[in-house]
C-alpha cells in the first residue's frame, strides 16, 4: 500500500497517529479482537516501535500504519 508507513516513528508522528485513532470513527484495532478480546474492539497505541494493543496482557504489534495518520492535524 502506497501510503502506508513504517516504524520506527518520530514523537511527532506517534502524537498525529494517537491523536488519529483517539479522534477515529473507525481506528485500527487489535487482529486478536475475536480470539482473546471477546468482541471487543481494542485499538492501537503507537509507540516508537510500532503499534501495540491497547490490552496490557495482549503481545500484539503492528510495525505499520496508514500514512495520513501521521499527519500533522489542523486546529
Amino acid at each position: 500500500m502506497a501510503d502506508e508507513i513504517q516504524a520506527p516513528w518520530t514523537p511527532e508522528q506517534i502524537r498525529a497517529i494517537n491523536s488519529y485513532q483517539t479522534a477515529a470513527e473507525h481506528p485500527l484495532i487489535c487482529s486478536r479482537t475475536r480470539d482473546i478480546h471477546q468482541g471487543w474492539h481494542v485499538v492501537l497505541i503507537a509507540r516508537r516501535d510500532g503499534m501495540r494493543c491497547s490490552d496490557p496482557s495482549c503481545n500484539y504489534r503492528q510495525n505499520w500504519a496508514l500514512g495520513h495518520m501521521a499527519a500533522p492535524r489542523e486546529g
